[in-house]
């Protein structure tokens, strides 16, 4: 993707370019002439004798104004094109199914919007670019004007030196590409000891091997490529810096030897040369910025294929299903298959038959690897049977169901996440209500603290404590179907113990239908049903009483 491919479609910018260029135009000839002609001997715009002062007053103001102008829209469209892109990636993302953003991946995420702001500065680039371009065409016009063929020896000289300037950037541009290899793996292994922490200083071995093998050893080819990227660059700088003595060489020194050159016409060209320098040299060091803006295109162009393959066109919620009550919840015939990484194999899922009435407590338990939590991701709608179909109150579940399902379900998963802001507009009143209900239920009165401006959490939670935390906002959704995995298993003995024994039965007492994966099979009497997956498939499935019984006889 090219950075004209990247603005196409944007009238208004290249309006805004077209404007710009007219009065540059017209501007910049005018002052360099005005300038250049009151400094010769002989001034040829005799009617402005007298009024050159105010001229310049006039010239300088307006284009003051219209930079300004030019300027403050320019800032508007490229926040614009930044916060637009941002919005459409999350807004796609928003839409997108468990399984479409998993393979999408988080730091691709991140990536894309690090590209964004590299790109939203293309605009002000090839604004300036422009605009540069204006003045050393006016510049070059002028100097055609006075003497021809200096001029063409001129421009001869300074277009060698800036193809060598740019054919050497360009040499550079395949460095830039691996150090954002590097730079993208750097991160990753800085998650790894970041997050993995406490894992980190649990092994000594690991330790030295993430910090010799990965991240020194990235590091260090990371700061050679640096290093080296740097010095040509600085090389490419003082080449393009030292290149406007060369000309000026060429002008006051080599041109008197070879063509007829007065001092007038060789004091016009310094003072012009002089002139084209800073909008020369911003051309010249626009090709650093513009070697990257090119490796975010390209990536950028690519990772939108990807997102488009991944998350397709979804743009809303889909159907919603009809208000009701959820009196059951059926799996006919469902399968699933996936790639498990850890075995190395391909594993499948079912076909499971499964009914699950309205106010059931139902356990659901087996081997690790066994298939519970994709069928609580299956339950939960979250991802999409492969075969079969899940009924609500025996109506089948659409694939453009789906959000609308998983709406009128509570789930607590085994990694689940605890939001650092309050989005579900919940009535948070320590003093009464609800909330001062759960507080007590689930134990918690004296362990969190809200700030009732900001209704955020302000004491530090165990792992244990978060899953409680979600369990109140759970109940505050005050929706029927509770899907809980693993849910207990971080809790201390003496709350695991009330969990069963008391607020699970209690949870029924309110009509809730809670479906828990868990290994606690000495309190597998609080449930009503036990679901046991071995490989994939519903091994057994029985009542509560049926498997304590079992569990005592093994």
């Amino acid at each position: 993707m090219t950075i004209l491919r990247f603005l196409s479609g944007k009238g208004k910018f290249f309006f805004l370019i077209i404007a710009l260029g007219i009065l540059n135009s017209a501007l910049y000839s005018s002052i360099l002439i005005l300038i250049n002609d009151n400094i010769r001997a002989e001034k040829e715009f005799t009617w402005l004798n007298g009024y050159e002062w105010a001229a310049f007053i006039v010239l300088l103001v307006v284009s003051f104004a219209c930079r300004r102008y030019f300027q403050g829209t320019l800032i508007t469209f490229a926040n614009d094109m930044l916060f637009d892109f941002e919005l459409s990636i999350l807004q796609k993302i928003r839409f997108a199914t468990y399984e479409t953003f998993q393979k999408l991946g988080v730091q691709k995420v991140y990536t894309a919007i690090g590209d964004a702001k590299v790109l939203s500065q293309i605009p002000r680039f090839f604004v300036d670019s422009t605009n540069a371009m204006i003045v050393i065409l006016c510049g070059l016009v002028y100097l055609c004007w006075t003497s021809p063929v200096t001029a063409l020896i001129t421009m001869l000289v300074t277009s060698v030196l800036v193809i060598y300037y740019f054919l050497r950037n360009r040499a550079i541009a395949r460095d830039l590409n691996l150090l954002r290899d590097l730079e993208n793996d750097y991160y990753r292994y800085l998650q790894d000891l970041l997050h993995g922490f406490k894992e980190i200083k649990m092994s000594m071995r690991r330790n030295e091997n993430l910090f010799t093998r990965f991240l020194r050893k990235n590091r260090m080819g990371a700061k050679h490529l640096e290093i080296s990227t740097s010095v040509r660059y600085m090389n490419n700088e003082l080449f393009g810096s030292y290149s406007w003595y060369i000309i000026l060489g060429v002008i006051v020194f080599l041109l008197p030897g070879i063509y007829p050159v007065n001092l007038a016409q060789t004091t016009t060209f310094v003072i012009v040369i002089l002139y084209l320098m800073s909008p020369i040299s911003m051309i010249m060091n626009a090709f650093p910025f513009l070697t990257r803006a090119n490796i975010s295109l390209e990536r950028m162009e690519n990772f939108e294929k990807e997102m488009n393959s991944y998350l397709g066109k979804s743009d809303g919620y889909g159907e919603l299903m009809p208000e009701e009550a959820i009196t059951s919840i059926r799996f006919e015939n469902i399968t699933y298959s996936y790639h498990d990484e850890r075995l190395k194999r391909k594993f499948t899922l079912g076909p499971i038959n499964l009914t699950i009435q309205r106010g059931e407590t139902v356990f659901v338990v087996g081997e690790n690897g066994s298939g519970k939590s994709t069928f609580m991701l299956l339950l939960a709608g979250l991802i999409q049977p492969e075969g079969g179909h899940i009924y609500v109150n025996e109506c089948p579940v659409l694939p453009q169901n789906y959000p609308s399902y998983s709406d009128k379900l509570s789930a607590i998963f085994t990694d689940a996440y605890l939001f650092n802001e309050h989005y579900d507009d919940f009535n948070i009143n320590a003093q009464a209500g609800p909330w001062r209900e759960y507080l007590e239920m689930l134990r918690m009165t004296d362990v969190v603290r809200f700030d009732d401006e900001t209704q955020r959490a302000t004491s530090k939670l165990s792992k244990g404590q978060q899953k409680r935390l979600m369990m109140m906002y759970a109940l505050m959704e005050n929706k029927q179907v509770f899907l809980l995995d693993e849910w207990a298993a971080e809790q201390d003995p003496a709350f695991r113990a009330y969990f069963y024994r008391q607020l699970l039965p209690l949870l029924k007492s309110m009509g809730k239908t809670v479906v828990a994966v868990t290994h606690d099979d000495h309190y597998f009497e609080y449930a009503d049903r036990v679901v046991t997956f071995h490989d994939g498939y519903i091994a057994k499935d029985v009542y509560a009483r049926q498997s304590t019984l079992v569990a005592t006889e093994g």
